[in-house]
């Protein structure tokens, strides 16, 4: 607990002496000034909590000191108690118009000063944390992100209008802890993380998945520190539901366009190079061939080009967490990945599944989701040449998506951290290749944004990891 500053004025020696002696077992932090100049320079710097000033001093007297102290801004609230060895009413009626809080004559009563001491400084105390409540909640009130105070066991104290909005909660009795209101609306993402909570420095999310009567939404939720003597924090939740659509669309698009340009690209340049440098070698009939298939590339370029533009020119941003693809599609995409990626041995497991059945995720983000896991499997694997098998199965919650491969094992917090949105992370995964960047947290984003589910750990039966998927079927509506 914060101890309170108590600042001793003085001119005598003996005095100070006396009072630190009187004042040093009480847990207070005690300053010393033997003028009253010393004093209000003393007082600027340390912000004392309670002021015990001598009035007979030399050059500026009590009274004066005290008149200073409350004309100054930075000061005018400090407690003052006067000590003093007069008793007559004109100078009782002085130290008041002064503005002093108190007297203690002299010779004064240890008891009687260490109860007054205490007293003042603890209504101090508790004025301070209520100016602090009083000015945290007029700009809290007036904030975008929504603000919630709560005791240590997590019960809700305080809660401005914009939390109130996000959580749905309507009057002055809080008789539910924040994770319980949290829990009326949203699912709690990545999960790992949340175990922790509110006693660690990781990402906390808040998301509702998009419904026919509701839009996507997502909350990013901050544990802040609060400076005060009791055990109380603050939480924040910051709308970032634009922001992730936006890096997650933005993600989708230069993926979009990496795959769509790459193919024929490559093979005109191909072409181009072989006219170029043998053309007298060849024969007409090749030259016309050749120059056919550099026709077929540059049209196949102009219609990647065209649907780019039409992508952009869309009036509303592709819901890359709204559809539906099954087991049968995915079959396909793994093959074209496999050789576009110039992949080794994928074996594909089914449980509990058949080919025909449907999935609520949409067929572009599945292509999406699986190029950048395989992507990753080869990328971080010895021999850029890994096995990888995908297990997929039935489960309670939906159609589980098992992507191990046998590369290098992770550590917690590398595996903790490839979920985490806007996880800038550049550290090396391998030893020699960078870290994951942006490429699944997006995956996260995405799967999350459909109602599902990811988390990541190394393989049991050797080295490599595991990415464990879990999506909606068809049929199935949920957060």
């Amino acid at each position: 607990m914060k101890r309170s500053k108590i600042l001793i004025v003085d001119d005598m020696e003996g005095i100070r002496e006396l009072l630190e002696q009187l004042l040093s077992g009480e847990g207070y932090e005690l300053f010393f000034a033997s003028s009253g100049q010393e004093a209000l320079q003393k007082a600027m710097h340390i912000k004392p909590d309670l002021i015990l000033l001598d009035i007979m001093m030399p050059e500026m007297d009590g009274f004066e000191v005290c008149k200073h102290i409350r004309a100054n801004k930075l000061l005018s609230e400090v407690p003052v108690i006067l000590i003093t060895a007069l008793n007559d009413q004109a100078s009782l009626i002085n130290g008041i118009e002064s503005g002093a809080d108190e007297f203690i004559s002299k010779p004064y009563n240890s008891t009687e000063l260490i109860s007054r001491v205490r007293t003042v400084t603890r209504l101090n105390r508790y004025r301070r944390l209520h100016q602090e409540r009083a000015r945290f909640e007029w700009v809290v009130e007036h904030a975008n992100d929504g603000y919630l105070i709560l005791n240590e066991n997590e019960e809700i104290l305080y809660v401005n209008q914009k939390a109130r909005e996000y959580l749905g909660i309507y009057g002055d009795n809080y008789d539910k802890t924040f994770i319980e209101e949290a829990k009326k609306q949203y699912r709690f993402e990545p999960a790992v993380s949340w175990n922790s909570w509110p006693h660690s420095k990781e990402c906390f999310y808040l998301l509702r998945c998009e419904t026919e009567n509701s839009p996507l939404f997502c909350l990013q939720v901050e544990v802040l520190e609060m400076n005060s003597d009791t055990e109380e924090y603050i939480v924040r939740l910051r709308n970032i539901t634009e922001q992730m659509i936006l890096r997650m669309n933005i993600w989708s698009f230069n993926s979009l366009v990496s795959h769509k340009f790459r193919t024929p690209m490559t093979a005109l340049e191909n072409i181009f190079e072989f006219l170029r440098t043998d053309w007298d070698d060849f024969s007409s009939s090749l030259r016309k061939e050749f120059l056919n298939d550099a026709y077929d590339a540059l049209l196949r370029i102009k219609s990647q080009i065209f649907s780019v533009l039409n992508y952009i020119e869309a009036n509303e941003a592709v819901k890359t967490y709204n559809g539906q693809c099954s087991i049968e599609e995915i079959f396909e995409i793994v093959n074209e990945l496999k050789n576009n990626l110039s992949l080794g041995k994928i074996d594909i497991f089914l449980e509990g599944i058949d080919k025909s059945d449907n999935i609520s995720f949409p067929l572009s983000s599945m292509e999406m989701v699986l190029r950048e896991l395989l992507t990753n499997s080869k990328k971080f694997h010895q021999n850029n040449s890994p096995h990888i098998e995908i297990k997929i199965s039935s489960v309670p919650s939906g159609i589980c998506f098992k992507i191990c491969d046998d590369g290098s094992n992770l550590s917690p917090a590398q595996l903790a951290d490839m979920w985490i949105p806007y996880n800038q992370s550049e550290k090396m995964f391998t030893g020699e290749t960078p870290g994951m960047g942006l490429g699944l947290s997006i995956v996260a984003s995405m799967v999350w944004f459909s109602g599902g589910t990811c988390k990541s750990y190394n393989r049991q039966d050797g080295p490599g990891i595991v990415i464990e998927i879990i999506l909606n079927r068809k049929d199935t509506k949920g957060l």
